[in-house]
């Protein structure tokens, strides 16, 4: 390649492979895989929990509605089953071609786990979007949801204090994952 007319196919070529190798360097490729491996196991035990929270969110919504009859209890079950509703719908898009590793190639580990970590970003942006409309709801209808609020002061508190901490999760969730995204990238 010494020979400056070199046909850029030639040039292209060797920039790919130059390009291919320092990525490659970078990614330590059983490392890399271990991780994918690890994120799949994750994400099947999630599945699971997921599942029993899905249950037992539509068992305590059904039994609230047959025993404690009233607007406020149909509000607040149909807000939960509409959440749970746009919920598994979103985690159903973000993990389409997750479940099964396609190849054994270091580059298709690399894209599954870029895969999962921009599915992630868009885990957080869900939780904060679901967290501003539920904050908005509450906001413009303060009669309907207060009138059925009977809570104590301590509870409306832990309601306060479990809302920051998704809050916060969201937030660390993202940048952990943009940071991952760069890594990969």
């Amino acid at each position: 390649m010494s020979d400056p007319a070199a046909s850029s196919f030639e040039w292209s070529a060797l920039a790919a492979r130059w390009t291919g190798e320092a990525r490659s360097a970078a990614l330590d490729a059983q490392a890399l895989r271990a991780h994918v491996t690890r994120e799949m196991q994750r994400a099947r035990a999630w599945l699971v929990v997921e599942l029993l929270l899905t249950g037992l969110v539509l068992g305590g919504g059904a039994w609230a509605l047959a025993f404690h009859r009233s607007a406020f209890t149909l509000l607040l079950t149909a807000d939960a089953w509409v959440v749970l509703a746009v919920v598994w719908g979103f985690a159903v898009w973000t993990r389409r071609g997750t479940w099964r590793i396609v190849g054994e190639r270091t580059e298709t580990y690399r894209l599954l786990a870029l895969r999962f970590a921009r599915a992630r970003v868009a885990t957080a942006w869900l939780v904060l979007a679901l967290l501003a409309l539920q904050l908005g709801i509450v906001t413009a209808a303060p009669g309907a949801v207060h009138a059925g609020w009977h809570a104590t002061a301590a509870a409306r508190s832990a309601a306060g204090a479990v809302a920051v901490i998704y809050l916060l999760w969201a937030v660390w969730l993202r940048r952990r994952a943009l940071r991952e995204i760069r890594r990969l990238g």
